[in-house]
């Protein structure tokens, strides 16, 4: 199972100066999850204000309306890991070379 993030700047692009601008307001600068810091402020308050169980469904919610970008939290488990196969084989040549 190969799971890739896609371009971790799936947010608007300005015209003017093609750099990722926040999917709520078009601000552009540091954007967490496709959105400038305010926005994302009140995004995380208002998860804040429901139960802990309904969380999960309200931030599916907000990326089903593309006002919200997906975590990459979910994306760090993958198959084909190039990093621990290449730890992998790093660690075997030592082992043979010694």
């Amino acid at each position: 199972m190969k799971v890739f993030w896609q371009n971790a700047h799936m947010a608007k692009k300005s015209t003017k100066t093609d750099r990722p601008t926040c999917l709520v307001c078009g601000a552009s600068g540091r954007l967490r999850r496709g959105l400038c810091q305010t926005d994302y402020e009140r995004y995380r308050r208002a998860k804040e204000r429901l139960p802990e169980d309904r969380r999960g469904a309200y931030e599916e919610e907000c990326v089903a309306r593309g006002i919200l970008l997906p975590s990459r939290q979910g994306c760090r488990g993958v198959e084909d890991d190039v990093f621990a196969q290449t730890l992998a084989e790093f660690q075997e040549e030592k082992r043979g070379g010694k």
